[in-house]
């Protein structure tokens, strides 16, 4: 019905033009929410693919039909072009959202593409990166090198480019450590020594290179992990021979032990996404969870597995852990609250989740093969080598065959 239908309709029915206030707020309020999400929509790169496909087609449908060739064309291959586009989108939609893989393997850094196992250098030879640990948001890598008699702690981008020291006014001492990063990539948490005092827990700036001490002096403090709201650091705090679980605020305030009169405690492993609990394991081999804001523990697995280095899924639903067999580890998993716990990978140890949670990553070193990082599902399905080892590997053996490996998320 055209406008002057229906205006000539108001005046025969002698019905005010002006529409009713009432009328129009209930109709401004059914509509907004549409009209906002329609915002949102075309905002996106499917939206307005989809937004310039509909013009495109309307555009078509209007065209004579004697239009000239050439019009016809150009339609057509603007059609074209936009499917196109939307199979290059989907396809990036499709891809793993992990991040290239980090490793050091005999000292160079590499950047491994677990999706077609592709390899390439981040640094040239002769760098001799230990330690290496990746941003969660997959654009920076931290590395220690160790020569000359002092350690540096360096981060550079994935690409190689912009690369700088971290702390260098400290004179930092590495002590085999793993470094953590903050959700928004932008600190780096490290255990170190400073001099001759015992190790400390400090907080480096990857932007600007400063670093500050975070753990108070005279306490030794080892295995920092960030929470995941970005606040607090866990460590295994140490006096004598009692080591247990503490968290401190990033200032340094606020410091306090949530593992009870747990002692023994190897270091965090891993936060629950909910942030109620850490995962750790204890020098009797055994895999516990402490409750944050109750400060008591749980353990999760019994007397029957020699169970280390655990560690959560991204949605918290699942832990991964290794067994000791006395001449090799095994990889296993198990529930969140350490039921249904079985058997993974032989020969294999844990080295943490992807950010998705599809895969658990492994160094796996088989007793008749090297081996090789490799990715495997919670189920037992999709088991991939990434990266093959060479053949000096030794296989079966507890010590690492890399240098360092970083996936942006916590490993134990």
């Amino acid at each position: 019905m055209t406008d002057e239908r229906i205006d000539a309709l108001i005046r025969r029915l002698d019905v005010p033009s002006d529409p009713d206030p009432a009328f129009e707020r209930s109709t401004y309020a059914a509509l907004l929410s549409r009209v906002r999400a329609a915002r949102v929509t075309d905002a996106s790169r499917i939206g307005s693919l989809q937004r310039d496909i509909r013009l495109i087609v309307a555009g078509a449908r209007r065209q004579s039909v004697a239009a000239p060739l050439g019009v016809v064309g150009a339609v057509v291959l603007l059609i074209l072009a936009t499917i196109v586009a939307f199979a290059i989108v989907g396809a990036m939609n499709r891809s793993i959202p992990n991040g290239p893989l980090i490793v050091s393997v005999r000292g160079e850094l590499q950047a491994v593409d677990t999706r077609n196992g592709t390899v390439r250098n981040i640094l040239p030879p002769g760098n001799d990166t230990r330690g290496v640990s990746r941003s969660p948001d997959g654009r920076l890598v931290a590395f220690w090198t160790i020569g000359g008699g002092s350690a540096r702690l360096y981060v550079v981008g994935v690409d190689g480019q912009d690369r700088r020291e971290l702390g260098a006014d400290l004179h930092l001492g590495w002590t085999d450590a793993i470094d953590t990063w903050s959700p928004d990539s932008r600190s780096v948490a490290t255990e170190v020594v400073i001099g001759i005092g015992p190790a400390r827990i400090v907080v480096a700036d990857v932007v600007t290179g400063a670093a500050r001490i975070v753990t108070p002096p005279g306490l030794a403090a080892h295995a920092p992990l960030w929470s995941l709201d970005g606040n607090w650091i866990a460590f295994a705090e140490q006096t004598g021979a009692f080591r247990s679980l503490a968290i401190i605020r990033t200032d340094g305030s606020g410091m306090r032990t949530i593992s009870g009169d747990l002692s023994g405690v190897a270091g965090p492993d891993t936060w629950s996404p909910d942030g109620q609990w850490i995962y750790f394991s204890n020098n009797d081999g055994a895999i516990y969870r402490a409750n944050v804001p109750g400060a008591f523990t749980q353990r999760l697995t019994g007397n029957d597995l020699a169970a280390f280095a655990p560690t959560s899924s991204p949605d918290g639903t699942l832990i991964s852990f290794i067994v000791n067999r006395s001449d090799h580890w095994d990889l296993y998993v198990a529930n969140s609250d350490g039921t249904g716990a079985r058997q993974l990978l032989e020969h294999a140890t844990n080295a943490g989740w992807s950010s998705d949670g599809r895969y658990v990553l492994a160094e796996w070193t088989p007793s008749d093969q090297p081996g090789g990082l490799a990715v495997i599902g919670p189920d037992g399905r999709g088991f991939r080598v990434v990266l093959p080892f060479g053949a000096d590997c030794s296989s079966g053996s507890r010590q690492s065959c890399t240098e360092g490996v970083g996936w942006g998320q916590p490993r134990p």
